[in-house]
């Protein structure tokens, strides 16, 4: 079967489409960058996509995804896709919908924070996602900025992910043989960072202020 690598979906035009290097196709030399035509069809391995446009089927590695910051909004976050039943709705991909799904989130991660806090963070995460992150809520006075893009590197230790960029100076890593995520620091600016766990299972945090458990479904808020 055809593999992307190096790969990203968005949609073009309204339709989703796949973005990435081919490899082991019958039709197109191995390393040849390519978009697909519109996707028909998702379904969730453990380790990969596997997408069907009307003519092909390509397999999309997990470890070969390429993260996509600041070129176009309509990227689809693979952190999103990954395990996510509703995702199978191709419709949910057309021009507006990652736009409205954005607006959503943002709008159900700034109830969780107390009025009464000018400076805090809202962290999502759920066991479903890659590293388990999906997403960032900041509010500084009565401006709230969200994002759904960070960036990903290797760790030192066996399969520890890093991960940098959610919030200016805020670093924290992803160890999938204990399955939990590790704080290295914040921004000391924040009264209060929001830990929520939109998942089914228990996620364990350590973090400068000491360990925490957030529930699952739920959200803990870790103050100064």
């Amino acid at each position: 079967m055809a593999e992307l690598r190096n790969w990203f979906l968005s949609t073009v035009d309204g339709v989703l489409c796949g973005h990435g290097d081919v490899y082991f196709s019958e039709k197109i030399e191995d390393g040849k960058s390519i978009v697909t035509t519109g996707v028909n069809e998702i379904t969730y391995l453990a380790d990969r996509l596997v997408i069907k446009t009307k003519h092909s089927v390509y397999e999309l590695p997990y470890a070969y995804h390429r993260q996509v910051e600041g070129i176009d909004t309509n990227v689809i976050p693979v952190e999103y896709l990954q395990g996510k039943q509703e995702a199978l709705d191709i419709s949910r991909w057309t021009e507006g919908a990652v736009d409205e799904r954005r607006e959503q989130e943002k709008a159900e991660m700034i109830t969780l924070i107390d009025p009464a806090v000018q400076n805090a963070a809202v962290l999502r995460f759920s066991h479903q996602s890659a590293y388990y992150y999906l997403a960032m809520l900041v509010k500084k006075a009565n401006n709230y900025i969200y994002t759904d893009s960070y960036t990903v590197r290797p760790g030192t230790y066996k399969d520890t992910v890093l991960i940098d960029g959610t919030i200016p100076g805020t670093h924290f890593a992803y160890y999938p043989e204990y399955g939990k995520i590790e704080f290295f620091s914040w921004d000391k600016e924040f009264d209060t960072v929001y830990l929520e766990n939109t998942g089914i299972e228990d996620l364990e945090f350590i973090t400068p202020k000491g360990a925490v458990t957030v529930k699952a479904g739920s959200c803990k808020a870790v103050s100064k």
